[in-house]
């Protein structure tokens, strides 16, 4: 009897090492797993840290290259007057790297209130800006910004300019040049 409680207290015991060391084996792993879960996160945290400062040189890479050629442009807003819209009143905004083009309205020149069944009072707000023959047609553009180059500004617009010789040609042979936008679901004489 006594060898047998004696074998039964060791197995016990036995049994009582193997969860201690399965728990010791078990710790060991989640220490492990901690350890390389924590490496993993410390690996990635500067990965990441390391990609935001590359994509923060980048951008201030980008801002060195558009600073030197105009200076600290903020935004510019204003109207356009393309020869492959020449109809279409182009409204362009600009803020940051986002800008937006577009050709929603006609002209006044081209409206009947600018000329019929309207007092003169409504004529003349209609008719600033007004030169013949184009009637309101034209380039107006505002840039905000800080230490802007304006003379830089100036000869890129002027460049797109078209010359003496490409105005004189006509509507007719600017859309034959250059195309023509149709904004008005494919209907090719809505806007002439």
């Amino acid at each position: 009897v006594m060898d047998s409680q004696k074998d039964e207290e060791e197995e016990e015991e036995e049994e009582d090492n193997d969860e201690e060391g399965e728990e010791d084996e078990e710790d060991k792993e989640d220490t492990k797993s901690d350890s390389v879960d924590a490496d993993t996160d410390q690996d990635k945290a500067k990965s990441d840290e390391e990609l935001a400062l590359e994509k923060q040189q980048e951008a201030i890479e980008k801002q060195r290259l558009r600073t030197s050629v105009m200076g600290g442009l903020l935004r510019m807003k204003g109207f356009v007057w393309l020869p492959q819209a020449h109809d279409l009143k182009g409204v362009i905004s600009q803020a940051g790297n986002m800008i937006r083009t577009d050709f929603e309205s006609r002209w006044n020149v081209l409206e009947r209130k600018a000329y019929e069944n309207t007092d003169e009072k409504a004529k003349a707000a209609l008719r600033t800006d007004w030169q013949d023959p184009w009637g309101d047609r034209r380039q107006e553009l505002v840039f905000i910004g800080q230490k802007l180059k304006h003379t830089e500004i100036q000869g890129i617009l002027d460049n797109c300019l078209l010359t003496d010789d490409e105005f004189a040609m006509g509507v007719d042979a600017w859309k034959a040049l250059m195309g023509c936008v149709f904004l008005d679901n494919g209907d090719e004489t809505a806007y002439g």
